[in-house]
């Protein structure tokens, strides 16, 4: 019998403990609507073609947008050895291994 009363004396504190930890999450928000990274500033001068691009946004850690202009730039310069490799390594940063590890065709000579 006294085993039983400490149990029913001790209950509350259990409970007390075991709800103690439980803490409600807060919310988050995040804006999915802004899509455009602003990138180093360029001057009128400088070239703004997708292989420039791409490796500004990868310099900038923003690997998405990276692989969107190196891909932009191989799909226009298929020979082109350094859009090729910075697609890769893009892909190599997003964890899609299996496309940056795809074969790339040879550059023409």
């Amino acid at each position: 019998m006294r085993s039983l009363t400490c149990a029913v004396r001790l209950a509350p504190l259990f409970a007390a403990l075991l709800l103690g930890g439980c803490v409600t999450a807060e919310t988050v928000s995040v804006d999915t609507t802004a899509t455009a990274v602003p990138v180093a500033t360029r001057g009128p001068d400088e070239p703004r073609d997708d292989l420039t691009l791409g490796k500004e946004h990868f310099r900038a850690r923003h690997y998405g947008l990276a692989e969107m202009h190196f891909r932009r730039a191989v799909e226009s310069r298929k020979d082109d050895a350094e859009a090729w490799l910075g697609l890769a390594a893009s892909y190599d940063e997003l964890k899609r291994y299996r496309l940056a590890d795809a074969p790339t065709p040879k550059p023409s000579s």
